[in-house]
């Protein structure tokens, strides 16, 4: 009768261990889909040559950029000669990607909820559809070496 009470307890033991470590995983993977964190971190700067990406070649050009490790393309804007914005295209609603602007227009759109996002500073202009309260798109800083013609940018 004790084998039969000590395979119950490591069952029972073993299930409700199991069932408390799915739920901690589960919180985690909620929460990290709350905040649009990937699971893929980068940690300092990565470059990329202008030249590869001919709309930001002149001012007023915009372009997604795909760098190394990370998921999701950046929204990069080139402002002047030496000045570029530089943001996440992630969605703080649903982690959807942002629509680059269209030429001369202020304003960015999440083509799954129609969030709109201020292009001078990523900031919230609309929210979406459904009415939820987002955050504003992450900005990047970013150094241009105009010898180079290589922009960083500060991850």
């Amino acid at each position: 009768m004790a084998i039969n009470n000590r395979r119950e307890f490591l069952i029972k033991t073993g299930k409700y261990t199991l069932a408390g470590l799915s739920v901690i995983s589960f919180g985690y993977l909620l929460n990290a889909c709350e905040q649009n964190e990937s699971p893929i971190k980068t940690e300092g700067p990565q470059s990329f040559d202008l030249t590869e990406y001919e709309p930001l070649m002149q001012v007023g050009g915009v372009s997604y950029i795909f760098l190394k490790d990370i998921p999701d393309p950046l929204i990069v804007i080139r402002k002047s000669e030496d000045s570029f914005l530089v943001y996440s295209s992630v969605c703080s609603h649903q982690g959807c990607n942002v629509d680059v602007p269209a030429p001369g227009s202020d304003i960015m759109v999440c083509p799954c909820h129609f969030a709109k996002y201020n292009v001078h500073d990523g900031s919230v202009a609309e929210k979406p559809n459904d009415g939820t309260n987002i955050k504003g798109l992450k900005k990047f800083v970013s150094k241009f070496d105009s010898n180079t013609n290589v922009l960083e940018v500060m991850m």
